[in-house]
């Protein structure tokens, strides 16, 4: 049986900051069955322009919180948007943008969005 997601053709690539493993631990192991794409430089989210390099100060703090380039397996200190959709002709068609960054978009509204824009 067909996620929702899939239903709407979508495919999916976590970028350096979501592992397989938090994946599984986090409960979406239905994605993560479903084929998602590894992207562990974050070259298509680079090419699409949807990354960002954070500041020193603010790496300086999450350095002193956590190891970040160890969590994210890259020691580029960038970050993709949380959520974005990319059409198939490279255009940014949905972003999710929250200035804290443990906000994620709720799977439904990536669903209703795929749903109202076919």
């Amino acid at each position: 049986m067909k996620s929702k997601l899939e239903e709407k053709k979508a495919n999916f690539a976590l970028k350096a900051d979501d592992n397989k493993k938090r994946a599984y631990k986090e409960g979406i192991e239905a994605v993560v069955e479903s084929g998602i794409v590894e992207s562990a430089m974050q070259v298509v989210a680079k090419e699409c322009g949807i990354v960002f390099k954070l500041t020193d100060e603010v790496v300086e703090m999450y350095d002193e919180a956590f190891d970040m380039n160890g969590y994210n397996g890259d020691v580029s200190n960038e970050l993709p948007l949380a959520a974005s959709l990319i059409g198939e002709n490279g255009e940014i068609i949905y972003a999710f943008l929250d200035a804290d960054y443990r906000n994620r978009a709720e799977p439904s509204e990536i669903t209703e969005f795929l749903k109202n824009n076919k």
